[in-house]
C-alpha cells in the first residue's frame, strides 16, 4: 500500500516517482521495472521511494488512483445523475492518460 501524506514534499516526491514510472512503462514491461530504475528515472533516493511506496505494484496502484480521482471527485460531489455520465467522464479521463494505459 502506498503511504503518501498531504504535505507538499510527499506529494512532489510521489509525482516525481509516478512520472518516472510512467516514463519507464513506455519502454519496459511492468514486470521488468525495478525500484532502482524508478528511482533513477525519477531522480529520487530509494529511501524516498520506500517512505511512500512498498513496491512497484504500489506505484501502479497509485497511478490508477490518480487516473480515477477526477471522476471519483465528480461522483462524490453528486455531479452525475446517470451511470452513463459517470462512465463517459471516466473514459475521457483515461483518454488523457493514453500513454500510461
Amino acid at each position: 500500500m502506498y503511504h503518501i501524506m498531504d504535505d507538499k514534499r510527499s506529494q512532489l516526491s510521489a509525482q516525481l516517482i509516478l512520472t518516472g514510472f510512467k516514463s519507464l512503462l513506455l519502454t519496459e514491461d511492468f514486470e521488468l521495472i525495478t525500484v532502482t530504475a524508478i528511482c533513477r528515472e525519477a531522480g529520487v533516493s530509494r529511501s524516498t521511494f520506500y517512505r511512500l511506496f512498498d513496491n512497484t505494484q504500489d506505484v501502479l496502484d497509485y497511478a490508477c488512483f490518480c487516473l480515477s480521482k477526477p471522476t471519483l471527485d465528480k461522483l462524490s460531489s453528486g455531479l452525475f445523475t446517470k451511470v452513463k455520465d459517470f462512465a463517459i467522464s471516466f473514459m475521457q479521463d483515461c483518454r488523457r492518460e493514453n500513454k500510461f494505459l
